[in-house]
C-alpha cells in the first residue's frame, strides 16, 4: 500500500453510518423532478461526499489524513496522507469527478499556513495534481468542485478562507489552467469567502455562488459558469454583519440549483433558501432555538432537503426542502463547523433498449441500440460494441445506435458461437465521461425458401387410408421443408367433396373425423364409406397437396346405455334403477355389470334385466356413499360380448319422513319417574328423530291424571299443572302415583309413551309437641322425692312417617333434667326435694325447654315443672339414730334416755312419742318430750322397748327403733 494510505477508526466510520440513515420522505409530486445535487457535511472540520465514496478532512491540530468512507457501508476504503512535513494546520475537502472517469476525485485544501491544493484519484487514492491556489498567501483556502467549462469534468473553485482580500478562482478539472479569477468582494474585505458550485441559471453549466465572511453584511452573490459575470447580488440578512454560510441544491424541484443561506454567529440560527429561477425567497426558518447564536451551517442533499448543523455543537437537522417541515434530528458526538455542497454531478447515461431483438435472415438490419441521459443540456452520446461472442459479425454507427450484421446471416446455416441463430454481442453508450453497457440477444429468424413436401401416406399427390367406424382418427400428414425458423413453419388445410365432415390440426397435422362415421349409415358424398378429402401444407408463402380416400370400414358396435346417468333412490329399500342399452348390431346380446365407482360395493345389477339394486337398504339420516352426502357413484357396463359401454350413474338417496322415537327415562312404551313434592318439575321427555332438520312437538294426549300436567310443545318439559301434596294425594288412584301419557310428533308421525309419576314425600311439615296440651309453653306438677317429671310426644304430618328426636336444649333448670331421644320421658337426674329447692328461681319451678326433631324441622316447647310437697316421715336421731340402739345403766334409777327426732315438713309438725314391745309395760315416755323412764326403779336385767315417735302430717308417717336396755 502506498505510503499515504493509513488504517481507518472504525468509530468515525460508525458515527457517518448514524448520520447517513435516510430519512422518510414527506409526500410531494408525482411530476419529474430535475437531477439534484449531492451534499457534504463537515464535523470538526471533516468534510464527506454523499456520492458513492464520501471524504473527511481534518481539524486543526490534527495529522494531515483524509479518510475515504463507501457510502452504502460507511466501511473506510482508504486513508490519505494528503500533506507532509508534520503539516497540522486542518484540510478542506471537496468531491468531484475531477478526471472524467465517472469516480468522484478528492480536492483537498489547506485551512490554514498556505493555500495548497491538491487532487486525488477517486479510485486509486494516487495524487494526481498539486498546485497553490494563491502562491504566498498563508490564510488559508476554501474548495468547491463542479463542471463550470461544461467539459464534463469537475472544475476546481478555490477561495481565499479569511485574513485576506477576497480572492476566487477557478482552474480547469481537465488541465489545471486557470479558468477565471475575480475578487467576490471588495478587495479591502478580509473576513473571507465560503464557495459553493451548482447551476443556479440552469445553463448547464455549474456556477459559482459566494457568502461572504464576518464584516460584509452576509453577502451573497452568483457568478456565471459560462461568461464568469456576477449574476445576482443580495443580502440574505439585511443588517446583520455576521457573515453567512450558503449551500446550492434544487430545492424547489424546477431543475435549477437554489441558493440556501444560513445564518453566521451573533444572530438567531435562521435559514433561508433563494430561488434560482428568479432570486426570490421561497424559504425562511429558524433551525434550532433562536436563542442559540452560534451561527448555522447549510447544505442540500439529493431529494432537495436543507440540512442544517449548530455550529460549535453536534447537533445535524434535515427540513423538507418544500415544507420546511423537520425530517430528522440527530446529535452526531463531534463538534460541528461547516456544510457545503457541490454541483450536480455528471449521470452515466441509461440504455433503454431491451436486451433481446429478432432478424430476418437473409438481411443486415439487427438492433438500434436505444438510450437516454439525465444530463442538462443534453450531452452528445456515442455508441459502440465492446465484447460479445459474437461481435465480430456486426457493425454499429457510433451516433444512431443502428446495429447490422456484417454480412446477412442464413437461418439454415447459423454462424453463430451456440450455433443456434440467437447472435450475441454487448453494445456500449457513453456520454464522453461516464458509460452504460447491455448484453442484447439477436435471433435470426428464418424466411421461405423451399416448398413443403408432404411425406405421409407414402407420399404423393393421392393415398388411400382405411379408418375403422364409430372413432374419429384418420391419419397425421406430414411433410418435411428445407426452410429453417420461420420459414419452415407449416400449416395444414383442407378441400375436396367431403372435407365438411373432417377437421385438420392447422400446426400438427393431426386429421380427424367431426363425428365418428358410422359404417350402417355413410355420410359420405358417394354413399359408399369412401370419404375424398384433399390435405393441403403450406409454409406461408409455397404448397404441396395430397388427395386422401378414406375409407370406412365396418367394426363391432359398441352398445350405447341409454338409461340417465342420474337416479334418485328413497331411503330405506334397496330399489335403485334399470340400466337399459340398445346396439346396432343385430342380434347382440347384452350383459350388464358393474365395474367401478367409489360406492360400487354398496350395489348389485341383475347381468341380464340390467336391474340396478343397493345390497342394503340406504339410510339418508347415515349416509354410507365415499362422500357422505348420499349420492351414491357407481359405474356400470354394458357388453355385446367383445364391445362394450359404461356409464357412471350418481344415484342420489332421498329421504322419507320417519317417526321418531321417545328416548327419555329409558325409552319405550312405558316410563316410570319419581318427583318430590311441593314443585311442579317431573322430568324431560326427549326423543330422535332420523330425519335431519325435523321440528318435534311434545304434547300430552292421554292418562287418569292428564288433566294435572303441562308439558313444553318444544322442549318436552314435562310438569305439574300444580305442585302436588304427597300427604294428600289427588292422582286417580289416591296413591300418589300420576299417571300420564306423553305423546311426540314430527308433524306427520309419532311415538307416545304412559309415564307413571310417583311424589316422594320430603320433609316440609315440622314436628309438633302436643304433650302437656302442646303448644310453645307447658306446665308440669310433680311431687317431690322422685325423678318422674313427663314424657313428651309430638306428631310430624309428614308421609312416610318421619322419625322424631327429642333433647334438651334449655332452661334455666335444664342441667337438672334428662330426655330420652326417642320415647320422650323427661325425667330429673335427681329427686327434688321441696323443702330444699334446687331450681334456678328457689320457688321450686323447674324451668325446661325441649325439642322435637325430625332431623331437619323442629318443634320446641319450654316447660315448667312445679314440685309439690309430700308429708315426710319423722326420723329419730337420738342414740345414733338407728333402727336399734343399747343401752347400758346402772339399777337403782328410773332415767333412761330421751328419745328425739327430727321432720323436716314445713310447717313444722308435731311430733308424738309412744313405746311398744316386751317390756313396753315396765317403762313410760312422755308423749311430747319423748323422756323414757323406768315406771319404777331399775334392777338388773335386759329389757327390750320399742320407740315410736309419729307426725300429724296427712297420713301419718312414723319411725321407730328398738332398745335394748341393759341394767347392771
Amino acid at each position: 500500500m502506498p505510503p499515504h494510505l493509513v488504517e481507518a477508526p472504525m468509530q468515525l466510520a460508525r458515527w457517518m453510518k448514524s448520520l447517513l440513515a435516510k430519512p422518510a420522505r414527506s409526500l410531494r409530486s408525482t411530476a419529474p423532478a430535475a437531477p439534484r445535487g449531492k451534499f457534504w457535511v463537515e464535523v470538526l472540520e471533516d468534510r464527506l461526499n454523499l456520492a458513492a465514496n464520501f471524504a473527511t478532512g481534518v481539524a486543526v491540530g490534527d495529522a494531515p489524513i483524509v479518510r475515504v468512507f463507501d457510502a452504502d457501508t460507511q466501511q473506510q476504503v482508504a486513508a490519505i496522507t494528503a500533506y507532509g512535513g508534520g503539516f497540522t494546520g486542518g484540510i478542506n475537502v471537496a468531491l468531484g469527478d475531477v478526471t472524467g472517469d465517472g469516480v468522484a476525485d478528492i480536492i483537498t485544501g489547506t485551512a490554514t499556513g498556505t493555500t495548497h491544493v491538491k487532487v486525488f484519484d477517486g479510485s486509486t487514492f494516487q495524487e494526481v495534481r498539486s498546485f497553490l491556489a494563491f502562491s504566498g498567501f498563508p490564510g488559508g483556502v476554501n474548495v468547491a468542485a463542479g463542471d463550470i467549462d461544461g467539459d464534463g469534468k469537475a472544475d476546481i473553485v478555490a477561495a481565499v478562507a479569511g485574513a485576506g482580500a477576497p480572492h476566487v478562482k477557478a482552474f480547469s478539472g481537465a488541465d489545471g489552467t486557470l479558468l477565471s479569477s475575480f475578487f467576490a468582494y471588495d478587495a479591502g474585505f478580509t473576513g473571507g469567502v465560503r464557495v459553493a458550485v451548482g447551476d443556479v441559471d440552469g445553463d448547464g453549466k455549474a456556477d459559482i455562488v459566494t457568502g461572504s465572511g464576518p464584516g460584509a453584511g452576509g453577502h451573497v452573490k452568483v457568478f456565471s459558469g459560462a461568461t464568469g459575470a456576477e449574476t445576482r447580488s443580495f443580502f440574505a440578512y439585511p443588517g446583520f454583519n455576521g457573515g453567512v454560510n450558503v449551500a446550492v441544491g434544487d430545492v424547489d424541484g424546477d431543475g435549477k440549483a437554489d441558493i440556501v443561506t444560513g445564518s453566521g454567529p451573533g444572530v438567531s440560527p435562521h435559514v433561508k433558501a433563494f430561488s434560482g429561477a428568479d432570486g426570490s425567497q421561497i424559504a425562511s426558518f429558524f433551525a434550532y432555538d433562536q436563542n442559540f447564536k452560534g451561527g448555522v451551517l447549510v447544505g442540500v442533499n439529493a431529494d432537495g432537503d436543507i440540512v442544517t448543523g449548530a455550529v460549535g455543537t453536534s447537533h445535524v437537522k434535515t427540513f423538507d426542502g418544500t415544507t420546511q417541515a423537520q425530517l430528522t434530528s440527530t446529535a452526531t458526538g463531534r463538534t460541528l463547523s461547516a456544510i457545503a455542497t457541490p454541483s450536480n454531478p455528471n449521470e452515466a447515461p441509461v440504455i433503454t433498449s431491451s436486451a433481446t431483438a429478432s432478424a430476418a435472415e437473409n438481411q443486415t438490419a439487427a438492433y438500434t441500440v436505444v438510450a437516454t441521459d439525465a444530463d442538462l443540456p443534453a450531452q452528445t452520446l456515442t455508441y459502440s460494441i465492446t465484447g460479445g461472442a459474437d461481435a465480430a459479425k456486426f457493425a454499429i454507427d457510433a451516433a444512431t445506435g443502428v446495429v447490422t450484421f456484417l454480412a446477412a446471416p442464413d437461418a439454415e446455416t447459423p454462424t453463430d458461437a451456440n450455433t443456434n441463430n440467437v447472435y450475441e454481442i454487448t453494445v456500449r453508450v457513453s456520454d464522453g465521461f461516464l458509460t452504460a453497457t447491455k448484453d442484447v440477444s439477436i435471433t435470426v429468424t428464418g424466411v421461405s425458401e423451399f416448398a413443403p413436401v408432404i411425406t405421409s401416406n407414402g407420399g404423393g399427390t393421392i393415398a388411400p387410408i382405411n379408418a375403422a367406424e364409430n372413432q374419429t382418427a384418420v391419419t397425421t400428414v406430414t411433410a418435411t421443408d428445407a426452410d429453417t425458423g420461420a420459414g419452415g413453419t407449416l400449416t395444414y388445410s383442407i378441400t375436396g367433396p367431403d372435407a365438411s365432415k373432417f377437421a385438420i390440426n392447422a400446426t400438427t397435422g393431426v386429421l380427424t373425423f367431426l363425428v365418428a362415421p358410422n359404417f350402417e349409415v355413410p355420410g359420405d358424398v358417394g354413399g359408399n364409406n369412401v370419404y375424398d378429402v384433399t390435405v393441403t401444407v403450406s409454409d406461408g408463402t409455397m404448397t404441396d397437396t395430397q388427395d386422401l380416400s378414406v375409407t370406412v370400414t365396418d367394426a363391432n358396435d359398441a352398445p350405447v346405455i341409454t338409461s340417465g346417468g342420474t337416479a334418485n333412490a328413497a331411503e330405506n329399500q334397496t330399489a335403485v334403477t334399470t340400466v337399459t342399452a340398445t346396439d346396432e348390431d343385430a342380434g347382440a346380446t347384452q350383459a350388464y355389470s358393474i365395474t367401478g365407482g367409489a360406492d360400487m360395493a354398496l350395489f348389485t345389477i341383475n347381468p341380464t334385466t340390467g336391474v340396478l339394486t343397493f345390497l342394503a337398504p340406504p339410510n339418508f339420516e347415515s349416509p354410507a356413499d365415499a362422500g357422505a352426502n348420499n349420492v351414491y357413484d357407481v359405474i356400470v357396463q354394458v357388453s355385446d360380448g367383445t364391445a362394450t359401454a359404461t356409464k357412471a350413474i350418481a344415484v342420489t338417496v332421498t329421504n322419507v319422513n320417519e317417526a321418531p322415537t321417545i328416548t327419555s327415562d329409558s325409552g319405550g312404551p312405558t316410563a316410570s319417574v319419581n318427583a318430590a313434592e311441593n314443585q311442579t318439575a317431573v322430568t324431560t321427555v326427549t326423543a330422535t328423530d332420523p330425519d335431519a332438520g325435523t321440528t318435534l312437538t311434545y304434547t300430552i294426549t292421554g292418562g287418569a291424571d292428564m288433566a294435572l300436567f303441562t308439558i313444553n310443545g318444544a322442549t318436552g318439559v314435562l310438569t305439574f299443572v300444580s305442585a302436588r301434596d304427597r300427604e294428600v294425594p289427588t292422582d286417580a288412584g289416591a296413591d300418589n302415583v300420576y299417571d300420564v301419557i306423553v305423546t311426540v310428533s314430527d308433524g306427520t308421525l309419532t311415538d307416545a309413551q304412559a309415564i307413571a309419576v310417583t311424589i316422594t314425600g320430603v320433609n316440609d311439615n315440622n314436628p309438633v309437641i302436643t304433650s302437656n296440651s302442646g303448644g310453645a309453653t307447658a306446665t308440669v306438677s310433680v311431687t317431690e322425692n322422685q325423678t318422674a317429671v313427663t314424657t313428651v310426644t309430638a306428631t310430624d304430618a309428614d308421609l312416610p312417617g318421619d322419625t322424631l328426636a327429642y333433647t334438651i336444649i334449655g332452661g334455666a333448670d335444664a342441667a337438672l333434667f334428662s330426655i330420652n331421644p326417642t320415647t320422650g320421658v323427661l325425667i330429673f337426674l335427681a329427686a327434688p326435694n321441696f323443702e330444699s329447692p334446687t331450681d334456678a328461681g328457689a320457688n321450686n319451678v323447674y324451668d325446661v325447654i325441649v325439642r322435637a326433631s325430625d332431623g331437619t324441622l323442629t318443634d320446641v316447647q319450654a316447660i315448667a315443672v312445679t314440685v309439690t310437697d309430700i308429708n315426710d316421715a319423722p326420723t329419730i336421731t337420738s342414740n345414733g339414730g338407728t333402727g336399734t340402739a343399747n343401752i347400758p345403766l346402772t339399777a337403782g334409777g328410773t332415767a333412761v334416755t330421751t328419745v328425739t327426732a327430727t321432720d323436716e315438713d314445713l310447717p313444722a309438725q308435731t311430733l308424738t312419742y309412744s313405746i311398744t314391745g316386751a317390756d313396753a309395760a315396765m317403762f313410760g315416755i312422755g308423749s311430747s318430750t319423748g323422756v323414757l323412764t323406768f315406771n319404777s326403779t331399775s334392777t338388773p336385767g335386759t329389757y327390750n322397748v320399742t320407740v315410736v315417735v309419729t307426725d300429724n302430717g296427712t297420713g301419718t308417717l312414723t319411725d321407730s327403733q328398738a332398745l335394748t336396755i341393759v341394767v347392771t
